[in-house]
């Protein structure tokens, strides 16, 4: 079952943009509009894990999408961006890589390529 088909038998209805009904957006990236709208005004913005946890869950507990549970599955600040650090030097790449490693996200190896 995918996604969409989830959130519909969960009587949720999943729609393209961002609209004052929004109650969660579901990122794939976080540089989106909708996503910077919902950071905006306050409005979850979660990975798509979310979706299969509470499904999965709510199979057999009483539980819905706003759990304290779930917030694990909120979408990191750094989110599938890909950063290019090339041409600083190695302190300085070491300095971002932590920060991006601090934030939910693991940096790619070649990222620290000693030039």
């Amino acid at each position: 079952m995918d996604l969409t088909q989830k959130v519909e038998r969960m009587n949720g209805i999943v729609m393209r943009y961002y609209t004052l009904a929004t109650t969660h957006v579901v990122a794939n990236k976080i540089l989106t509009d909708k996503c910077h709208t919902a950071y905006k005004s306050g409005i979850p913005v979660m990975v798509a894990d979310w979706i299969h946890n509470v499904w999965d869950t709510s199979q057999r507990d009483l539980i819905d999408g706003t759990n304290e549970c779930f917030t694990k599955y909120s979408c990191p600040i750094f989110y599938n961006l890909n950063i290019c650090v090339s041409q600083l030097t190695n302190a300085k790449k070491n300095a971002i890589k932590n920060i991006i490693d601090n934030h939910g996200i693991h940096s790619h190896e070649a990222m620290l390529v000693i030039s």
